[in-house]
């Protein structure tokens, strides 16, 4: 191995000698770059993680939201499919009510449900028997007011003709006109 005084005399020759203190400066430099390269590398490391650790906790809540939201979809699903069952019984209860009103089908009901229709059939003739009743006084009584005005004007019209009448025969009675005093006590007695 070389002394360090022939290694030194070989840079010169070389010219690749570094001053000391260029070179304790730049060894510095160096390590304090792989200082910096190396808190650099941990930070990543450390972001990385925590980066990492935050994305397997937003999938889990997102995994656990799908599965909140999935269960309400099924509710949902199963509620709506619930109605429509019941709508669906109902919907084919009225067909069947339908069908008895219409007297159809009336074969398939027992004896309490044939009383039952028949009070209902009986109640809703009364009250078709009461809505015509009413609806034919109703009639009756614009017809009754109508003819009362009829008759109202008529006799107005009439009053009016005798009372003109009756002034003509005041009329021809100063005129003092036997003939006409005959013919106008005939009218007056016909009034």
């Amino acid at each position: 191995m070389p002394s360090a005084s022939e290694v030194y005399a070989a840079r010169e020759k070389n010219r690749i000698y570094i001053p000391r203190d260029r070179y304790l400066s730049e060894e510095a430099e160096k390590k304090a770059m792989a200082e910096k390269i190396e808190r650099m590398e941990l930070e990543a490391d450390s972001k990385d993680k925590k980066n990492l650790e935050e994305t397997e906790r937003s999938l889990v809540d997102l995994e656990e939201r799908q599965k909140q939201a999935n269960a309400t979809i099924k509710e949902k699903e199963l509620s709506s499919q619930q109605e429509y069952l019941k709508l669906k019984a109902r919907y084919e209860a009225l067909q069947r009510s339908q069908r008895n009103l219409m007297g159809e089908d009336l074969g398939l009901l027992s004896s309490k449900e044939l009383e039952s229709l028949e009070r209902q059939l009986d109640s809703s003739l009364k009250l078709i028997r009461s809505t015509r009743t009413q609806f034919m006084l109703d009639q009756l009584s614009k017809l009754q007011r109508k003819t009362f005005s009829q008759l109202q004007e008529e006799k107005s019209s009439l009053l009016q003709e005798k009372i003109y009448l009756t002034k003509v025969i005041f009329i021809y009675k100063d005129m003092n006109n036997e003939n006409v005093e005959m013919i106008c006590s005939k009218f007056v007695e016909h009034l």
